[in-house]
């Protein structure tokens, strides 16, 4: 919800910024199953520490 003001600060086009969520949408729409089944199986713990590692 951020990625937009945060684009526009970079001086990034409104079609960049399109992109950009589009992109967002995209990745969750995929990800979110994916990163479900894995959790039921290992734990929602383990997989949220190691998303959030992951984002550094």
């Amino acid at each position: 919800p951020l990625l937009p003001f945060y684009a526009e600060s970079f001086g990034a086009s409104p079609t960049q910024i399109g992109l950009l969520v589009a992109s967002y949408a995209a990745a969750q729409l995929v990800g979110a199953p994916v990163l479900g089944r894995i959790s039921d199986r290992v734990g929602r713990k383990p997989v949220l520490l190691i998303s959030l590692a992951g984002t550094f």
